[in-house]
């Protein structure tokens, strides 16, 4: 339709700030995997449609993580999230103060009178026993599992939601960036392996070319080299596959093509799964059907590590001063 073309050719200008930017998004994924791509025709045109799903996709898993939770000493008592995650109103408020990089954004935000962030965590679950009436029968003891949380980490903090979420969006792209950065690292390290063997390969061929001239060998009747017949055929190969090993890690198409490779399975690459959880005032798991509140997290695994992520609201009014948080910290590593 001819508005269809005349909004191709003269995009609002809502359009172009947002091609302007994927434009962008383009050069930084190109500059922080492999610049070599540049050497490609047309490597934006072909990259521009697979970051923006890619970007769509990172902006998917960024909306996954649970929240707002409010973090306080009323939802302590009403939410079994929070409830789970501290075992009193004083730890949740002694952990939020103790986060330095929370003080610094309060410090710089005088006017702040919350901030959203994401409340990691070590999920810990173990085997207990409780009493409970099964079918209607008298009770008895029967297995639960039991939920709580460690190690707990306060991240990102920004003034609100929109922006915090924004910056996990660009934290799962740069994964992304990671994932082809990783690639291509293993195929570097493919082509090395190769021309450690080949330089093996060569090594034997010379010593089989001298045996012939060594009294011992000759003696021994290993002069002929017939032993090692088939090192030049096999050296032949081992040369032909360094070859390409070569191209796959240095020439610029394929490295076009590891960078698509990851921005068009971006789920395969993205070590994320939800966790869900039916709980009580106990911090017990329910079964399916039990008086207990459904609670949905997501677990991320790195190179340091499995965590749980919420996002998370804390109040100004609720930071504790820093000398009592850090007295209480040197009385408990003393």
């Amino acid at each position: 339709m001819l508005s269809d073309w005349w909004r191709a050719a003269f995009p609002d200008a809502r359009t172009r700030v947002r091609r302007r930017a994927l434009r962008e998004a383009v050069e930084r994924f190109v500059a922080e995997t492999d610049p070599r791509v540049r050497a490609v025709r047309r490597y934006r045109r072909r990259l521009l449609e697979p970051v923006e799903s890619a970007l769509d996709y990172a902006e998917s898993v960024a909306a996954r993580i649970p929240g707002p939770v409010a973090f306080d000493a009323s939802h302590w008592m009403d939410d079994a999230l929070v409830h789970a995650f501290f075992s009193s109103v004083d730890a949740l408020r002694t952990t939020f103060s103790r986060s330095r990089e929370l003080r610094r954004f309060f410090a710089a935000h005088p006017d702040a009178a919350e901030v959203y962030c994401v409340l990691a965590a070590t999920l810990e679950t173990r085997t207990t026993f409780v009493v409970r009436e099964i079918g209607g029968g008298p009770p008895r003891e029967v297995a639960a599992r039991s939920v709580g949380f460690s190690d707990c980490m306060v991240l990102l903090p920004c003034e609100r939601e929109a922006p915090l979420r924004r910056h996990l969006t660009q934290l799962v792209f740069n994964g992304l960036a990671r994932a082809a950065v990783m690639l291509q690292e293993r195929a570097a390290e493919d082509e090395k392996t190769l021309v450690d063997e080949r330089a093996q390969l060569r090594l034997r061929a010379q010593i089989a070319r001298r045996e012939g001239r060594c009294l011992d060998a000759l003696l021994a009747g290993s002069g002929d080299g017939a032993h090692d017949a088939s090192l030049p055929d096999v050296l032949a190969e081992v040369e032909q596959r360094v070859a390409a090993a070569r191209r796959a890690s240095s020439a610029p198409d394929a490295g076009l093509e590891r960078l698509l490779a990851v921005l068009e399975r971006p789920q395969a690459h993205t070590y994320l799964r939800d966790v869900s959880f039916r709980l009580d005032r106990m911090n017990l798991d329910l079964p399916e059907g039990a008086d207990g509140v459904p609670v949905r997290l997501v677990q991320a695994t790195g190179p340091r590590g499995t965590r749980v992520a919420v996002v998370a609201r804390f109040a100004r009014a609720d930071l504790l001063p820093e000398a009592a948080v850090y007295l209480d910290a040197e009385k408990a590593l003393g």
